[in-house]
């Protein structure tokens, strides 16, 4: 999915850079806020997911630029484990939040801030609650179920790439790509099984969760690495991490 996004972003930037940069240079950025659309969510994500930003230019070369909204992991079904069936999800909650300091380039760019090449710091946060019923067979004949609970929080800060036109006659849309976004990440998460089978739950089964959860959100598979998980549920760890976004906006 990275690579579909870093292909996407690459065709984008070629269609509107002629564009982008045909037009006279600005003496005084017209617009100094910027409302948008974050596409990226529903992009690796799937449906169900809203985020929104702004951006408020500064000066001719800076700005800050602030996201949050409402996301979810996509749906998780089938089987976990050979004794293991996906019965249900009861609940996907969660959130993110984005910030960025953000430097344009004045030698590269011919107009203002908020248009042009730019590079600059970035802090996100990405939350997530999700409860699953689950359903345990034996030998093909149910044995019971459990519902299999996961509070996860991803913090990432590192130092993004990313190019911002302004399109139409007055400038007022704007394309954002983020390009390059690498970063240091810290990852909680608490994965535990409400309901017991037979007295206990085996930490298999949280394994087997975990597992799925790692099927749509390849994170959790560098967490595994750091932390493990059992029937305490708790893990943490740190590990690298990268944000890349394509959004659309309005200025103002």
């Amino acid at each position: 999915m990275k690579a579909k996004l870093l292909f996407l972003s690459f065709l984008l930037s070629t269609s509107f850079l002629t564009t982008a940069q045909s037009d006279s240079t600005e003496t005084i950025p017209d617009y100094k806020n910027v409302i948008r659309y974050n596409l990226t969510p529903t992009l690796v994500l799937g449906t169900g997911s809203y985020v929104i930003g702004y951006e408020r230019v500064l000066n001719n070369y800076r700005s800050f630029s602030v996201n949050a909204g409402y996301i979810q992991l996509p749906r998780i079904g089938g089987n976990l484990l050979d004794t293991l069936q996906i019965n249900r999800a009861t609940k996907r909650n969660g959130f993110s939040f984005a910030a960025d300091y953000r430097f344009y380039f004045k030698k590269r760019n011919k107009n203002y801030a908020p248009d042009g090449l730019y590079w600059g710091p970035y802090l996100t946060a990405y939350y997530f609650d999700t409860h699953i019923d689950v359903d345990v067979f034996d030998s093909g004949n149910l044995k019971g179920a459990f519902e299999a609970q996961s509070d996860m929080l991803f913090i990432m800060g590192g130092v993004e790439l990313g190019y911002q036109f302004t399109m139409g006659k007055k400038r007022r849309w704007t394309l954002d790509l983020v390009l390059a976004g690498p970063s240091l990440r810290y990852d909680i998460i608490n994965i535990k099984a409400e309901a017991k089978i037979d007295g206990e739950i085996d930490d298999a089964y949280l394994k087997g969760f975990f597992d799925a959860l790692t099927s749509v959100f390849p994170s959790f598979g560098d967490l595994a690495k750091t932390g493990e998980i059992n029937s305490s549920g708790f893990t943490s760890g740190f590990g690298a991490g990268y944000r890349y976004v394509v959004q659309v906006g309005y200025r103002f």
